[in-house]
């Protein structure tokens, strides 16, 4: 998350192309919203639907409408879903939820190895983007002006764990991908979301909720690739519509809804990941999202935000805050020249990978990728370097 400008209308008109694909739903709640998280500690795919009891249903449907009204859900609607969540849980675990109007759903949960407290510092703060925390999920987002959590994240975050009445936030924010695993597209939208850090019953624990909602379709999916591995957070963004999926790279696809309910546990065994989550995406109004697609996103937002989180070579908050600045204050001449050397770099790992003709040869052409990018999108590669380098990563990361 972060407050540096997001794209205005007029220059997200003036993106060259539009481009759909047929699992768009690769994103991350992001939702938001990845790297190094090993096979074992992935959640399987499930076929099992998991029954909603009529309280649970209307307690979900409570609060996302209160994220999408923009207010403030109650208490016992909270309490209700983190009722079903502990009663449901497994350790690592997926099943699918009975479908909503915004799609096919999945509930999911794992255990998470790192503090609430941590989690809080470094995603609540909106000086630090959420490239740098899910960097193999989201390629850049920020909030929109007058987000009350611009002014109200400390709140949340200065708070005694756990607080001592339920506190809330909320804003609205702006969001673009990185390309999904199977078909390359990326997408842009916005979401309506809101925060509620609440004490447990027995006062001996803290429930993290973050809600999320997409109250309008994205922007037509465009063409990117990943390079290399995923763990790697290497990317190439086009601009172009379409897709590197054969024979229907043409369909002009859409993120069409989205609604995420998420529970950050922590009641003295480690932190513990709960998810609702319900996504549809496709074309011409067709919802091609399953289960094991929204699945699997979720393993790929938690893997990058684990990689970053989990490490103990991770930046301080204040740190990437500090270094988020100093990119924001450079010239669009030195952020290109800063961003030259990998451009080149990228440039031969894309050929290595296949990647040399068409929309993609146009935007690496001579190793000038950093002239396609919009002024943001540069301080967003170069913040994920940053954090490649802190964590001690090779800059840009080595083809498998």
């Amino acid at each position: 998350m972060n407050t540096h400008a997001p794209y205005s209308p007029a220059a997200l008109r003036s993106i060259p192309g539009v481009l759909r694909c047929l699992c768009p739903c690769l994103l991350c709640l992001a939702l938001s919203a990845g790297p190094a998280w090993t096979a074992s500690g992935a959640a399987p795919a499930s076929t099992e639907t998991i029954a909603l009891p009529q309280e649970t249903q209307q307690a979900l449907a409570d609060v996302l409408d209160a994220a999408a009204a923009k207010t403030y859900p109650e208490e016992t609607s909270l309490r209700a879903i983190l009722a079903f969540a502990l009663a449901n849980g497994m350790d690592a675990d997926s099943r699918v939820l009975p479908e909503r109007p915004e799609g096919e759903g999945v509930f999911h949960h794992r255990p998470l190895p790192f503090s609430l407290a941590d989690l809080m510092t470094y995603t609540l703060n909106p000086a630090i983007p959420g490239e740098s925390l899910y960097p193999n999920s989201v390629r850049r987002n920020a909030w929109r002006p007058q987000s009350p959590i611009l002014t109200e994240w400390e709140n949340l975050v200065q708070s005694p764990l756990p607080p001592q009445a339920t506190l809330f936030t909320r804003g609205t924010e702006f969001e673009e991908i990185t390309p999904d695993e199977t078909s390359g597209s990326y997408y842009t939208y916005d979401l309506e979301r809101l925060f509620a850090l609440m004490p447990l019953s027995d006062g001996k624990g803290t429930a993290l909720f973050m809600v999320s909602v997409q109250p309008k379709p994205s922007l037509i999916g465009l063409k990117g690739a990943i390079i290399g591995q995923d763990l790697n957070w290497n990317y190439v963004y086009t601009g172009v519509q379409g897709s590197t999926l054969p024979m229907v790279g043409w369909a002009e696809t859409h993120i069409y809804s989205a609604a995420t309910v998420t529970i950050w546990l922590d009641a003295g065994s480690g932190l513990q990941f709960y998810v609702f989550k319900w996504l549809k995406a496709g074309w011409a109004g067709m919802n091609m999202v399953k289960a094991g697609h929204i699945n699997a996103g979720i393993n790929r937002y938690l893997s990058g935000l684990t990689q970053i989180l989990g490490s103990d070579q991770r930046p301080t908050a204040e740190a990437i805050a500090m270094h988020t600045k100093a990119l924001q204050a450079m010239s669009d001449d030195e952020l290109t020249a800063a961003l030259a050397p990998y451009c080149e770099k990228l440039t031969l790992l894309a050929k290595a990978q296949g990647l040399e003709g068409g929309d993609f040869a146009k935007v690496l052409k001579n190793g000038g990728y950093a002239q396609s990018l919009g002024r943001e999108d540069r301080i967003s590669e170069l913040l994920k370097l940053y954090m490649k380098n802190q964590l001690g990563m090779i800059t840009p990361s080595p083809m498998p």
